[in-house]
């Protein structure tokens, strides 16, 4: 019983670190910090 609980919160705390670190990457490029995400927003901006 105890196991079964300590295994579902080690799961939700392996899913929320996984979905941080998800939400921090795709902010990363929308934000176009990253240098390709940057040349892909300017494309955009230019229509090509």
């Amino acid at each position: 019983m105890i196991a079964d609980i300590a295994m579902a919160f080690a799961f939700q705390f392996l899913l929320g670190n996984l979905s941080i670190a998800v939400g921090i990457s795709v902010g990363i490029n929308l934000t176009g910090t990253n240098d390709q995400s940057g040349v892909f927003k300017e494309h955009k901006f230019l229509g090509a």
